[in-house]
């Protein structure tokens, strides 16, 4: 029975409910005479049954049976009745072929209870089948923690084998919450032996120390000073998580004397801040004690005021009247991301606020009001009539308005690339822009170098100006035609080294081709060193080789 009750735990309520039902035996209708099977309209919100034409003729025959019973419950006590008379043989044959898929509410139920019995007889056989028929990760897990309930040692091997971490590394952390739960002095054993055989890859460790770290502190902290060293410091921020999860006054004294103050990266505040309102609060009322360094972390202590505001948002709104955080523009930002969600109740928050300054002040209604704009006008207009300078308000709506006109104008990504730079308005020439131009493939980029090429007048000086401010995202052969056209300005000299440097970083060979194919006058000395320089951390020979034939003697360090 041990072993059911973990099951029914487990697996949940889907599979949990199935062992409250009784055998089988059909419902008698009294309230109106039941139709003959014949005469029985099918219903519509069950559907015709649907099964796959490789289901044996007993087996399509058995679902038939089920399909036709009158009522949810008739059918879902003789479902499992059905599944508990099944031997291990047939039980698998069922779930492997998926004969469980038919429409409507029972074919659920029919695999949950198909699993539920199998896990019981052959764990490992029902595992391999989660996970290599993908099932959904929902229900991987479940299979695998139930596992771990019933023979943790078995669970945690299978978890463990290297070939299965690059598909299903993420359910170890499902077998060790379980098994550290039930048996958390067995799973540090274990983890020591994983640990020196190098078993957990770097991605997981942090989660399986932060769960032995909260089901046994002391027992953890003893052992993680006798691990590898190179597991020590994952170990340190997991148990310095796990002090500060459950005394935070007390966690901050324990750093102080153990000396910690200065590792800025010992607590990983982020998941605590998120998960727990209790621990954003204490965060926020110990601020001015934390160690110097911790309160650098912009991110975290904005984190905590999100999910303090969750809770009690006037408590968020205190905490953040009553310290600048060494940041008023980083202020006014918690502000912006605050009505997104609670809208107008923050403006009297943000005008009492006395950290921040005229600018922040105007930036946090401006920014609330952009954001609000068009899903909440009403709203945004309210963070609009806050502003105290005509000259502001006046700004924040005609940024409103360009970003509307922008709105209006044709989706880039949905033209061929090689009409994008003809038809892309100056309102479009942003950061967006250049990512879509550095993520192009090479034969698009071809197509983009041709239009480019076609344009004249004042597109192309307006193109230009984007390049020279963008020219780090550009292809690598859109920025060299670019500096062809327009190799007379003053900086030209510096954008050719830049280019030549990182292009031969990525490919020595395209640079060095892209270098040969320029006029002999433009074939700068300093370009050449650029990639001579680059080519020879790669391939020495192969560089020197190239210099000796391209560059003069005296350019080629080699040649001393």
């Amino acid at each position: 029975m041990k072993h059911f009750f973990l099951i029914a735990c487990c697996i949940g309520t889907g599979f949990g409910l199935s062992w409250l039902l009784k055998p089988y035996e059909p419902e008698s209708h009294s309230v109106a005479t039941t139709p003959t099977k014949s005469s029985r309209p099918i219903r519509e919100d069950r559907g015709a049954i649907s099964l796959y034409s490789k289901a044996p003729d007993d087996i399509r025959s058995r679902l038939l049976q089920l399909n036709a019973l009158p009522t949810t419950r008739d059918r879902y006590r003789a479902a499992y009745a059905m599944i508990h008379s099944l031997s291990e043989e047939e039980l698998k044959t069922w779930l492997d072929g998926n004969y469980n898929e038919i429409e409507g509410d029972l074919g659920g139920f029919l695999f949950n209870a198909l699993v539920e019995r199998l896990l019981v007889v052959d764990p490992e056989w029902v595992s391999n089948l989660a996970l290599d028929k993908r099932f959904s990760h929902l229900t991987c897990s479940r299979v695998l923690s139930t596992w771990a309930a019933l023979d943790p040692e078995a669970s945690l091997a299978y978890v463990s084998e290297s070939s299965r971490w690059d598909q299903q590394g993420h359910f170890l952390i499902n077998v060790l919450e379980t098994i550290a739960r039930n048996e958390p002095d067995f799973l540090q054993a274990q983890l020591d032996g994983l640990l020196s055989h190098g078993q957990i890859p770097e991605y997981y460790l942090e989660q399986a120390f932060q769960i032995l770290a909260a089901h046994n502190s002391d027992l953890f902290w003893e052992s993680q000073q006798i691990w590898p060293p190179k597991y020590q410091n994952r170990a340190l921020k997991a148990f310095v998580a796990n002090k500060f999860h459950q005394d935070f006054e007390g966690a901050l004294a324990w750093v102080e004397e153990a000396q910690l103050s200065e590792k800025n990266d010992l607590v990983s505040f982020s998941q605590l801040l998120w998960k727990h309102p209790e621990i954003a609060s204490d965060y926020l009322a110990h601020f001015d004690e934390l160690p110097s360094s911790w309160q650098q972390d912009n991110y975290a202590w904005r984190r905590a005021i999100e999910t303090l505001a969750k809770e009690d948002l006037p408590k968020a709104l205190d905490f953040l009247s009553q310290n600048d955080f060494k940041n008023p523009e980083k202020v006014a930002e918690s502000y912006t991301k605050l009505a997104e969600k609670y809208g107008s109740q923050i403006i009297e928050s943000i005008l009492e606020n006395s950290n921040l300054n005229e600018e922040s002040l105007n930036q946090a209604l401006r920014q609330s009001y952009l954001q609000l704009a068009e899903t909440q006008p009403t709203e945004a207009s309210r963070f609009l009539a806050a502003i105290a300078s005509e000259e502001v308000r006046l700004e924040a709506v005609a940024e409103w308005e360009t970003q509307q006109e922008k709105a209006m104008l044709p989706y880039l990504p949905s033209l061929p690339s090689s009409e994008w730079l003809t038809t892309v308005s100056p309102l479009q020439l942003d950061d967006d822009f250049a990512s879509q131009i550095a993520g192009l493939p090479s034969q698009e980029v071809s197509a983009l170098i041709a239009n480019y090429q076609s344009i004249q007048g004042e597109q192309k000086e307006r193109l230009n100006k984007f390049f020279t401010d963008y020219s780090y995202h550009l292809p690598f052969e859109l920025r060299a035609t670019w500096l062809a056209e327009s190799q007379n300005s003053s900086n030209a000299s510096n954008h050719f080294n830049s280019l030549a440097q990182q292009w031969a970083a990525h490919s020595p060979l395209e640079a060095a081709a892209w270098f040969e194919s320029l006029p002999p006058e433009k074939q700068d000395e300093s370009t050449g060193q650029s990639i001579l320089g680059q080519w020879r951390q790669m391939n020495e020979e192969e560089a020197d080789a190239w210099a000796a034939k391209h560059l003069p003697a005296s350019e080629n360090p080699s040649s001393n």
